[in-house]
């Protein structure tokens, strides 16, 4: 039998080369479409409120916290600069482009300055890493001849362009040496001009002065902390909050004053000046500064600058405002992305994934997976006004038409459903089921969390009342009150329903914290703490909690995670202890305060921290696959809020409080069966050093590949229906050029595919 399947190999090499080189090219043009390669990241930051702009080089650049963009006015399209292609981080402070090196210069609140030029990006960390133990934020840059000058926390650092590095640091310039936040920076021929928190510096810039000697500086108007300062045509202005000072014969001078504080101030051309405050543009030379645009309601103005003869305003809300006249309606331009930076409470429903955020006025984000665009809107009850608190979204429920109906919480405002669709800011979301909620609420609601069972049952748990928790069946329109015990179920934070029915509820930490779970068919309850056979929790603080493919229950807390083994026996009469696995020799991530908790397909756990990244585990607990940190991945954070598994791409998307992420993992949701397998890239080519994926294998499959002769090179076990190949064979040598067979089988043996791997 063995020498006959040899045969068979040898004889069917030629024909399945040729079909393996057909099924290469289908399975490369397929994934070129679909989403980001296996192993790789993406972004997925806030463009809406843009902090600061500046132009060169036919574009327009304009950044917010987390990253910058550029519109590129020769073929009017959007390009974004990041953490994920290059630069060094997230926290920006503010951009310049400087024309002579065609370089945008990037400055952090880190104290880290990246130059970046067509892609390539240089750091300079000389600020970061100095043993300055105060903030290190950078402010504001400004370029004099072969200088720049970088104003900041720090006071003001110089870096030689020609030298490349840098030369001079005017620190401590307060009157007695203090340290002195140094806000911009204006220059005239022969002085250099300091907008501070206490006042207006100036020094000389003559070549004999040290101006690293605080003595060496002039001091005005000490005490009045300015933010903006700038030259035009022999007059410095400068701005303290909303008024307007202009220094001209040798003395300052109030000029004017605005009804809200001054964003910018600048050069609108080489003869005019224009002033930004929160809510308007002026523009003018001297005292005769005139309005020329007013804010949309509830908008900020932050920057300006004038190019291309148009006028850009970074907005609080709408991204790059592009006006071609002052008179006319501006473009807004802006990736796409989620409303806020901070996500929490990610649920997903038809190939969506919904973000909510605790902002004022709260909104929902929606991400599309099948295109991987974002949408937002403020949710309006039915007196148009906005709804604020939110706490949970829920797609569980089926409403009249057997459409799942999207149902969302407010903490003071109660229940909301948005018919079909909550993705449309003008849909009419009306409150949900208004005339049945329980009376005693009387317009007051604490609604902490909501959780649906059997299209048809939604519950609610709301803290410190006689019931905290409720249940509504939206076929009969009858809410249901439950009282739980005094002692210790009165602050239901969150709420968790395992495969059993039981509800599963974190305790307010305040209030004793542990779990509180309860079955209302028998009416039993039962509370679990850090008490060994009463549980046996790692901290008193549940953040989260998950169910595994071996129904084993996850629990994270702010000392760790543990799971229960069995939770359906949770209310039988015994003792009960949480186990925790062991990894190097250790409790697994003793003291690590856990955030979330999300199982992949093949059923390994991701777990997120609030200070120290994400962690990938295996099944068990007991082997590391993946420590993300802000050092060693695109995260933008150690502080991880939110997680979403899309599982049948493979992709986690990552909310952090700077913004999120995502990373598609080598684990994929599979079938029993084999479905529309791919081996990419096919044929390998020399230089090729990364994964070869093979994708749509049966789930946990078990795959061998072997050579042309029949001899095993490789064995591998899928994650879900993904399984990767280094091309090395079980001793890690990259194997030979040649023809590869690869066997698969699904864990029962019932379930085969065979397929070929060519490596040049």
């Amino acid at each position: 039998m063995k020498d006959r399947k040899k045969s068979w190999i040898k004889r069917s090499t030629s024909f399945l080369l040729a079909i393996c080189l057909s099924l290469a090219f289908l399975s490369q043009k397929s994934i070129a479409q679909s989403s980001i390669p296996i192993l790789s990241w993406r972004t997925h930051f806030s463009y809406s409120d843009v902090r600061t702009v500046t132009s060169g080089d036919n574009k327009v650049f304009a950044s917010t916290n987390n990253a910058i963009f550029f519109y590129d006015l020769e073929d009017n399209s959007l390009n974004l600069i990041n953490k994920n292609n290059g630069l060094s981080g997230v926290g920006i402070g503010t951009i310049l482009f400087d024309a002579d090196t065609d370089q945008l210069i990037v400055a952090y609140q880190n104290g880290n300055i990246d130059f970046w030029s067509n892609g390539n990006v240089k750091t300079i960390g000389t600020i970061r890493e100095s043993n300055i133990s105060s903030s290190k934020r950078i402010l504001h840059i400004e370029k004099v001849g072969g200088q720049i000058y970088f104003s900041g926390d720090v006071g003001i650092v110089v870096y030689d362009i020609a030298r490349d590095e840098i030369t001079e640091a005017y620190q401590n310039l307060g009157i007695n040496g203090d340290e002195l936040i140094v806000y911009k920076t204006a220059f005239t021929n022969d002085s250099i001009y300091a907008a501070t928190e206490s006042g207006i510096l100036s020094a000389s810039l003559a070549t004999n002065i040290n101006r690293q000697d605080f003595n060496n500086w002039r001091r005005t108007l000490t005490g009045i902390p300015f933010q903006h300062i700038t030259h035009l045509n022999g007059q410095i202005y400068a701005t303290s909050d909303s008024d307007l000072f202009m220094y001209d014969a040798g003395q300052w001078n109030f000029s004017q004053n605005f009804n809200r504080p001054i964003t910018d101030l600048g050069l609108s051309n080489t003869t005019e000046l224009f002033l930004l405050t929160e809510n308007e543009l002026w523009q003018g030379n001297n005292n005769a500064l005139s309005k020329q645009l007013d804010a949309e309601s509830g908008q900020v103005f932050n920057e300006f600058e004038r190019f291309n003869n148009q006028f850009w305003l970074g907005s609080s809300d709408q991204g790059l405002l592009q006006f071609n006249s002052l008179s006319t309606p501006p473009n807004s331009l802006k990736p796409a992305g989620p409303a806020t930076d901070v996500l929490l409470k990610p649920t997903g429903f038809d190939q969506s994934v919904y973000w909510l955020d605790n902002q004022t006025p709260s909104t929902i984000s929606r991400l599309n997976l099948a295109n991987k665009t974002w949408s937002s809107f403020e949710p309006r009850n039915e007196s148009g006004l906005p709804i604020s608190n939110l706490t949970d979204l829920d797609f569980g429920i089926v409403n009249e038409n057997n459409i799942s109906a999207p149902v969302f919480s407010s903490f003071d405002q109660g229940l909301f459903s948005g018919g079909s669709t909550i993705d449309n800011s003008t849909d009419l979301i009306q409150a949900f089921n208004q005339g049945s909620i329980p009376s005693f609420l009387n317009g007051s609601y604490n609604v902490s969390s909501m959780a649906s069972q059997d299209r048809d049952l939604l519950w609610i748990t709301t803290p410190d009342r006689s019931n905290s928790l409720y249940s509504l069946n939206t076929s009969s329109n009858e809410w249901t009150a439950y009282s739980l015990p005094a002692t210790f179920g009165r602050s239901p934070k969150d709420l968790f329903i395992t495969p059993d029915g039981n509800k599963w509820m974190s305790i307010d930490p305040a209030r004793g914290g542990g779990i509180v779970v309860f079955d209302e068919t028998t009416n039993r309850t039962r509370s679990l703490n850090t008490n060994g056979g009463q549980g046996g929790l790692p901290g008193s603080e549940v953040t989260d909690m998950a169910i595994d493919q071996n129904f084993f229950l996850w629990v994270g807390t702010n000392q760790g995670i543990a799971f229960f083994p069995n939770p359906s026996i949770v209310l039988e009469n015994r003792a009960l202890t949480a186990n925790v696995p062991i990894f190097e020799n250790r409790l697994l991530l003793r003291d690590e305060f856990i955030t979330q908790v999300v199982i992949d397909p093949a059923n390994r756990k991701w777990f997120g921290t609030k200070n120290n990244g994400l962690w990938l585990f295996s099944e068990t607990g007991e082997e590391l696959i993946y420590h993300f940190t802000v050092d060693n991945s695109p995260l933008p954070s150690n502080q991880v809020n939110a997680l979403f598994l899309d599982p049948p791409s493979g992709e986690l998307f990552i909310g952090t409080d700077k913004g999120t992420v995502s990373f598609r993992s080598d684990a994929t949701l599979g079938t029993e069966q084999h479905v529309n397998v791919e081996i990419y890239p096919n044929p390998v080519n020399p230089s090729f050093q990364g994964n070869i994926v093979i994708n749509g294998l049966a789930n946990n499959a078990f795959v061998k590949i072997t050579d042309v002769s029949g001899k095993l090179v490789r064995e591998i076990r899928s994650n879900g229906s993904t399984s990767l190949w280094n091309a090395r064979d079980a001793n890690g040598t990259r194997v030979k050029s040649g023809v590869y067979l690869l066997f698969s089988s699904s864990a029962d043996g019932s379930e085969t595919f065979v397929g070929k791997i060519v490596v040049i």
